[in-house]
């Protein structure tokens, strides 16, 4: 079985899998079977040290990350709850709260999550375990309520606040002094670990909504809100004065607050993120990738720092927030470019990342669809489409600003399209099922393959010739009629990817390390690899020279065509689903939790691209 049937088999497993999870543990208030969104809203996270952290968000969404942001993994958390706060106490231990009064424990690094009962059918906001001793938490919400834990989040009751505002953030620094901030100019303190909480002035007359608040340690804190609003205090909130903020987000207001040490600090807004190097004294914008709230900043270290929000942004910076990168939690299958600098990038869970500047930066394209995506082509810098799992079929004809859905009539997967003038587009995927577009992806009318398996490549060199590769070693040469021949290779090889350079000259790869090459347009003759590992795509930037890539991190590169092929980027352990020659010199792999490689030396060198990139 080639990897992307395997690929395509985990998750029809998983998404059984979750869906019974969900069947059994959904809170019977919840919206029963809504579905998870393409790029779910970041509500809150937890980053315990530079490698390690989880995000929550939309639709019961759990992510954790192990090597500092590079991928992320959706945990299963057995709710369909909006999830609004996490929070950890070491690697291992942590409490999530929602929407409902849904409240999550973890004792296994989000392995398993065990609801907790809350007494609550109201939201929860904000969560803190104490630092220094996660038996001690606290959670805060609608309606001013109060929880309180003293054994790590295992059982909840409720302390008397004094207040009736909603609550959307609380913080303590150790076990005893805490802070919780809400609507109407809305600040809670305690000493005494809630068993008494007094109100604050925060000292500002329009009673701004409080969004967050973040404490150094019981005298240093500040606040942070609507209408542009920062505040800050040195005596624990017995004295909070406003601090000054060029051009504020007072549309938006601010979101949330973060403190390194005493001096450095930052807030977040709609696709900004604000900065002091002076407590405070002042603040100066940063940009960040795009428009998305921001909800969520915290930097574990000064080595990085993460900003996230909504529709799944997660932007990391490794210099103190200067410049942010930003990156997809989705494995990426296919990629596409018109040119040097213009290319779209395929994935999971309807992923669509484009670049207009040779991958400096990718920007996430909404799709509509939370099909995996499988293929896509371009035929110029406006005209593409995009084929994925359940016959997924999306159209654009703006570069991705919009994608139109169109009806394919394939149940099965549609797992390549290829896409050429002047308006030909042929997609091919399970079962033998192929699809063919004369008008630029308007309409599509099916062709017959005599063939049940299934088809992984296809490359185009003109509207009616091309050849499609597909498993059990089976070929299909494209012509101009309604049904296509199919020829038999070697039935114990599972053909992935497929590049040509004219009606003679060719290459295919598949599973095992093979590759196959055509010098006569008629007989494919196998090729000397050296490789044993799956290989997934192939791509030739003229008559000598290609790459093909594969599980485990494989890149290949043949300078000769049709003898020899070498071992590049030893370093990359991602398994690389797609790769494309842009030139000689210039070539793009993609693959796994959103990896991007670049080599503008012929692979002499690959970088790893974070999935964008922008600075001042």
């Amino acid at each position: 079985m080639s990897y992307r049937s395997q690929h395509h088999a985990r998750r029809a497993l998983l998404a059984i899998l979750v869906a019974a999870v969900l069947v059994v543990l959904v809170l019977p208030t919840a919206a029963a079977g809504a579905a998870t969104p393409v790029r779910p809203h970041i509500n809150g996270a937890a980053m315990i040290d530079d490698t390690l952290g989880y995000a929550v968000g939309q639709s019961g969404t759990i992510l954790k990350t192990i090597n500092g942001g590079n991928t992320w993994t959706r945990l299963v958390s057995g709710t369909t709850a909006t999830l609004r706060g996490v929070s950890f106490s070491d690697a291992t231990n942590g409490v999530a709260v929602g929407d409902l009064g849904t409240i999550l424990r973890t004792t296994n690094g989000g392995t398993s999550w065990v609801k907790c009962t809350s007494g609550l059918t109201s939201a929860l906001n904000s969560v803190c375990l104490a630092p220094g001793n996660g038996n001690y938490g606290w959670a805060v919400g609608t309606y001013s309520k109060i929880l309180f834990t003293s054994n790590g989040g295992a059982t909840w009751q409720a302390q008397t606040s004094g207040s009736t505002r909603t609550l959307r953030k609380v913080k303590f620094v150790d076990k005893e002094f805490g802070w919780a901030v809400g609507d109407v100019g809305a600040i809670l303190a305690t000493e005494d670990g809630g068993l008494h909480w007094a109100a604050q002035d925060s000292g500002i007359v329009t009673s701004p909504l409080f969004k967050s608040v973040f404490f150094l340690d019981r005298n240093l804190g500040w606040a942070c809100g609507t209408l542009g609003t920062v505040i800050h205090t040195e005596d624990g909130g017995d004295t909070w004065f406003p601090q000054v903020v060029s051009n504020p987000a007072t549309s938006a207001g601010f979101l949330d607050i973060f403190f390194l040490d005493e001096a450095t600090g930052w807030a977040t807004t709609q696709g900004k993120v604000y900065k002091t190097e002076s407590g405070g004294g002042d603040w100066v914008m940063k940009p960040a990738p795009q428009g998305s709230f921001l909800n969520v900043v915290c930097f574990p270290s000064a080595a990085r720092g993460w900003v996230l929000g909504d529709t799944g942004s997660i932007f990391r910076s490794f210099d103190l927030g200067d410049t942010w990168i930003a990156g997809t939690v989705e494995d990426l299958h296919a990629v596409s470019f018109t040119s040097a600098g213009a290319g779209w990038a395929v994935g999971d869970n309807g992923t669509v990342l484009k670049t207009v500047n040779g991958g400096a930066n990718w920007i996430p394209q909404t799709t509509g669809t939370t099909n995996d995506l499988l293929g896509v082509a371009f035929r110029s810098a406006t005209n593409g489409v995009a084929v994925g799992a359940q016959g997924a079929l999306l159209v654009t004809s703006i570069g991705g600003t919009s994608w139109v859905a169109k009806t394919s009539g394939a149940t099965g997967g549609l797992n390549a399209v290829d896409f050429i003038a002047p308006g030909t587009a042929v997609a091919v995927g399970d079962n033998g099922v192929v699809r063919r577009s004369t008008d630029s992806g308007a309409t599509w009318a099916s062709v017959s393959t005599a063939s049940s398996v299934a088809m992984h490549a296809i490359d185009l060199l003109t509207p009616s010739s091309g050849w499609v590769m597909g498993d059990s070693g089976k070929c299909w040469a494209v012509g101009a009629s309604s049904t296509w021949p199919v020829t038999s290779l070697d039935a114990s090889f599972d053909f992935t990817g497929v590049s040509l350079r004219s009606a003679t000259l060719g290459w295919a790869c598949g599973e095992g390390g093979l590759i196959v090459n055509t010098i006569d347009g008629v007989a494919w003759n196998k090729m000397t690899t050296g490789a044993t590992a799956d290989l997934t795509s192939i791509s030739f930037a003229n008559d000598t020279t290609g790459w093909a890539v594969g599980v485990g991190g494989v890149i290949l590169k043949s300078t000769v065509g049709t003898t020899q092929w070498t071992r590049q980027g030893t370093a990359i352990t991602e398994d690389l689903l797609a790769v494309k020659a842009v030139s000689t010199s210039t070539v793009y792999a993609v693959g796994e939790g959103g990896a991007v490689y670049k080599t503008t030396n012929g692979g002499a060198l690959w970088k790893k691209q974070p999935t964008g990139v922008i600075t001042n």
